[in-house]
């Protein structure tokens, strides 16, 4: 609960790097789906749209749910106000209600 209120920025962006990981564990999940029906062919996904869209949704947890928070998020929280000296970022309030 602390870290959800904090304004600190390396807790806010140790709740990046944690939404990341548990949806890059999601990612994982469709990728190991796919794997599995291309190994027993029409024992998990009977169709090739629902194979389709599980590539889709790997895809959209990849790019959006695990990248982009873990880079931009996580990465520009921790590493900015470290490498200008900072105490904190600027708005510290905002930067949490960002997450």
């Amino acid at each position: 609960m602390r870290w959800l209120f904090s304004v600190n920025h390396k807790d806010i962006a140790s709740l990046y790097f944690f939404f990341s990981i548990i949806m890059g564990f999601c990612a994982f999940f469709y990728s190991f789906i796919m794997r599995l029906a291309l190994v027993w062919p029409y024992a998990f996904i009977n169709s090739g749209i629902i194979y389709l869209y599980y590539v889709t949704l790997h895809a959209v947890y990849m790019i959006f749910f695990f990248v982009m928070p873990f880079s931009i998020g996580g990465l520009s929280n921790l590493l900015i106000p470290l490498c200008f000296h900072l105490v904190d970022m600027c708005l510290p309030r905002i930067n949490n209600l960002s997450f």
